[in-house]
């Protein structure tokens, strides 16, 4: 098995360094806040009765961190929408907020633009400036699409303080940043093993899938682990918010054979309300008893920002150090062969029977 404590090796197997972009989430966080902090909203934005974050796959989890900051404290209703057609009540009083990066942005834009026809007020949230047709952009650095997600989540947090839907983001991320650089040097490649729980996590995980309750508060962090198993380690893992534990929990009893394949982890808030501890105590219990290797993980921080992030960005570590394992580049680009030395792509296609 691959020594995830050998610099030579994780290097090896890491060609794009993806992991500089998850040791620097705190850098991301406080970088995009300050460029957004000086970005105006376009106009009428500040007359709009309800905000509509239009976003699809990572930028999505990004716009829904920053929903989930300002969801009880926001003066206008904010909703996520990940359709590719805009829905009805979409006019002159709405605010859309279009987050996207990367180079398949044209069904993006067409929310956007078709938004635009509608009167309303438009913001693109994006790393390209040249295919919005006009319409007012805050622009950010671009790279992996994935992760960008710190920075996603900055720019749209600024646009809702702006807004007026929080009175100021400024407590919020320096509480998240500190946390976030805390959390780093515990989880990153210099750890070693024996005091890196986001290694040992990683080794829990292999050849098991992973099925993750979190508690509903922090739900984009939730989604945020699955996409990365998914998409870094290239593995099963499929999460569920707390609300529908006990529907989930019902039907965890067959195939038997299955249930030592599984790995069922419950992402705990720092300071949950007691019908939450209550939910997430007893649906662990339910797999316990019934054979199941269960573990949970606690976001940091007293406020919501930095709770999300921080367990975010702990998924993603394990998520890197599940692809090592796997003997998968964490960027994406294939599987290591140690015979030939090189980097396969996977394959386009596959053929199911």
């Amino acid at each position: 098995m691959l020594n995830l404590d050998s610099a030579d090796s994780l290097a090896r197997l890491d060609p794009s360094n993806y992991l500089r972009l998850i040791d620097s989430y705190s850098t991301q966080l406080a970088s995009a806040w300050r460029q957004a902090a000086g970005l105006p909203l376009p106009p009428g934005a500040e007359q709009a009765d309800l905000v509509l974050l239009a976003a699809v796959g990572d930028a999505s989890l990004a716009a829904d961190v920053a929903r989930h900051c300002v969801l009880f404290r926001s003066r206008l209703p904010v909703v996520l929408w990940q359709d590719s057609a805009l829905p009805a009540f979409v006019g002159p009083r709405t605010f859309v907020i279009v987050v996207a990066a990367g180079s398949d942005l044209a069904a993006a834009v067409t929310l956007a633009s078709g938004a635009a026809m509608r009167q309303a007020s438009v913001l693109a949230i994006s790393d390209r400036t040249d295919v919005w047709g006009g319409l007012p952009v805050w622009v950010h650095s671009g790279g992996v699409g994935r992760g960008l997600f710190p920075t996603q989540a900055a720019f749209t947090l600024e646009a809702l303080h702006k807004l007026g839907c929080v009175p100021d983001a400024a407590p919020d991320i320096a509480e998240a940043v500190g946390a976030l650089d805390q959390q780093s040097e515990r989880l990153t490649t210099v750890s070693p093993v024996r005091r890196n729980p986001a290694k040992r996590m990683a080794g829990q995980l292999m050849e098991r899938n992973a099925a993750l309750f979190v508690v509903d508060e922090l739900a984009p962090a939730g989604r945020r682990w699955a996409s990365a198993i998914n998409q870094t380690a290239r593995a099963w893992s499929e999460c569920y918010p707390l609300v529908d534990a006990d529907q989930v929990a019902a039907g965890a009893l067959f195939p038997e054979a299955l249930i030592e394949r599984y790995m069922v982890l419950f992402l705990r808030g720092a300071d949950e309300v007691q019908s939450s501890q209550l939910r997430a105590d007893q649906t662990r219990l339910v797999y316990m008893t019934g054979g199941y290797n269960t573990d949970s993980i606690a976001a940091v921080g007293r406020g919501r920002l930095s709770q999300l992030l921080t367990l975010a960005q702990y998924g993603d570590y394990v998520a890197y150090y599940l692809a090592l394992l796997y003997g998968l580049d964490p960027g994406g680009g294939g599987k290591w062969e140690e015979s030939g030395g090189s980097l396969l792509a996977p394959p386009s296609s596959v053929a199911l029977s």
